[in-house]
This record gives C-alpha cells, structure tokens and sequence, in this order.
C-alpha cells in the first residue's frame, strides 16, 4: 500500500509540470526560461525512476496474483508502459544523434507522429498510477488468499500436535482397556463353566431317585453281662465295686447286685 501509494504521489508531481504548462499555454501565455527547463528536466527524471519503480511493483503483483481479469489487464497496463517509455525515449534518441530538436524530426517523420509522442508523454504518469493500483489490490487479494489457506492449515497442525502430545495417554488408556477386557472375558468364561458344571450335577441329582426314609427305632441301651467266673476270681482277689464295674463296663450298683458280691458279704 505504502509504495502504490509513493508511486501515484509522484506520477501526480510529474504531471504537475505538464499540467501547469497546459493551463498556461490555455491562457495565452507560454512559460519559457531557465527555470523552466530545470524543472521540466527534473520531472523527467522523476519520471523514469517511477517508470522503473512502477513496472517492477506492477511485475511483481502479476507475478503472485492469480489467473483472472484484473491479472491481464495489469499486463496490459505493464505493456502499455513499455510502450510509452520506447515512444517517448526512441524519437529523443534519433533527434539527438542527428544534432536535432525532437519535435522537427517527428515532423519531418509524420505529421501524426508529433501527436503519437506527445500523447505517450501525457499517458505516462498516468499508466503509473493505474498500474500501481491494480497492482496493490491484487496484492492485497494475494495476501488474503494466503491467509485464509493458512489458517486452515494452522489449525490442522494445532490439532495434529494435541493428538501426538496426547497418544501416549491415549496408549495407555487403550492397553488398560485391552487388560480390563481380557480379564472379563477369563471371568465371563470361568463364571460360564463352573455354571455349566452346576447344572450337570443338578440334573444328575435329579434324575437319580431317592429311597425314602424310614424311621429307625430309637435304640435302648442293653444291660452288660459280666462274666460270672471272672467275677468270683476278681473278688477273691480283693477288688472294689467301683474297680469291678470299670472293669466290666456296669454300674457299681449292679455289681452289689450280682449273687458273688452279696455271698462275699462286702460293701
């Protein structure tokens, strides 16, 4: 924006100098001197730093701009200043070489030519400052599309580096996760098999008939026999009651009781 803007600023003070010389020639009155000629000089050197400046601000923006119709018309003004340059220079050449003025030799040329140069002198500055515009907005238009393609990409890369600062988390989740379902489907497996196991052992014992129960006569303790033979020796021994019925498995009462311990006459 900065040079397009420089470039027009000076396209419009060289063609203050011709501007000025057509309103005063307008009026009847004809500038000539000294200072005129520094003037005009100067402005023509102006002129050919902004010719230079302006083609190659102009060259650059065609060269990044994309294809369309502001593209080829940029081309076209990139020609046209070309043009004016070699039909504003070439006749001064000739003019020169043939120790001449510029405005006899194109003249003596053509009675058109005279016209040709000095409309290629007027649309000088002008073709500048066209082209340096349609330069500047198909820059602008460039940077914008770049923008907006990088964006985009900025946040395809923002999203790809959350993701790799992330997967070793997402890694370890997934192995946990591979760890939990492995260890339910070995408990799923062990709960389906000992289940399998139940139902096997259920039926079988529900096939199998079962005899009934009948109810058992409660059982009466049956008195211990002693053994009279063994009774008489022990006693002649000289053994208590109490000894006596440990020995024969009985009560002490039931040895008093017996016919031996009574004959013996002991308590």
């Amino acid at each position: 924006m900065k040079r397009a803007l420089v470039l027009m600023l000076g396209a419009g003070a060289v063609a203050v100098v011709r501007y000025v010389g057509v309103a005063l020639h307008a009026e009847g009155s004809p500038v000539h001197g000294w200072l005129w000629d520094a003037v005009n000089g100067a402005s023509g050197a102006g002129m050919a730093v902004l010719e230079a400046v302006g083609i190659w601000h102009a060259w650059e923006a065609w060269s990044t701009a994309g294809a369309g119709r502001n593209r080829n018309m940029l081309m076209a003004l990139i020609v046209a200043m070309f043009a004016s340059l070699v039909t504003m220079t070439t006749p001064y050449v000739f003019s020169a070489s043939q120790q001449s003025q510029t405005a006899a030799t194109l003249v003596q040329l053509a009675p058109t030519a005279l016209w040709l140069w000095s409309l290629a002198v007027a649309a000088a500055p002008l073709l500048v400052m066209a082209s340096a515009g349609m330069a500047d907005t198909l820059l602008k238009t460039a940077q914008q599309s770049q923008g907006e393609a990088k964006e985009p990409q900025w946040v395809s890369q923002a999203v790809e580096g959350a993701m790799n600062a992330l997967r070793p988390e997402f890694a370890q989740l997934a192995d946990a996760t591979t760890q939990l379902q492995t260890q339910h489907e070995d408990m799923a497996g062990w709960v389906e098999s000992v289940e399998s196991r139940l139902v096997a052992q259920l039926a079988a014992t529900t096939a199998q008939p079962q005899p009934a129960q009948l109810p058992q006569p409660r059982a009466t303790a049956q008195p211990a026999k002693i053994d009279k033979t063994k009774l008489v020796a022990k006693l002649e021994q000289g053994m208590s009651a109490t000894d006596l019925a440990q020995l024969f498995g009985v009560s002490e009462s039931a040895i008093r009781k017996t016919p031996e311990w009574k004959a013996r006459g002991v308590r």
